[in-house]
């Protein structure tokens, strides 16, 4: 989209012949303004045809999500650990990653399951 003021143009000295569609300064021509689509525009980028973003299904499996304890907690919303260590039996295409444990020092987890409360 293009909006450009005529005023502002004036201003500046720069007159616009819409007769010939050109835009003069200091009584040279500067640029020709096209017509697109029934509308002037000083600059014209043509729309993306959707094939542009065609996408394609594959029949290959999807390889398996491998990750650590600690970002499988935290993608699931910082879960228990004892369902971290359930993942890979009862979800296809889950992964921990090898000599990954659980540290159980994660500082949401301690912070919202405390039993202390603090009111200043």
């Amino acid at each position: 989209m293009n909006v450009a003021s005529l005023k502002q143009f004036i201003q500046k000295d720069v007159h616009w012949n819409t007769k010939t569609g050109h835009l003069i300064y200091r009584d040279q021509i500067f640029c020709k303004v096209p017509e697109q689509h029934g509308q002037w525009v000083l600059e014209y980028t043509p729309p993306i045809p959707d094939t542009a973003f065609a996408t394609r299904r594959s029949t290959a499996p999807k390889p398996d999500a491998e990750a650590s304890h600690e970002i499988w907690h935290r993608r699931l919303g910082h879960i228990y650990p004892e369902a971290v260590d359930k993942l890979p039996s009862i979800l296809n295409g889950v992964k921990l990653t090898k000599g990954s444990l659980y540290d159980y020092n994660c500082e949401v987890c301690r912070v919202s399951f405390s039993k202390k409360k603090i009111s200043h």
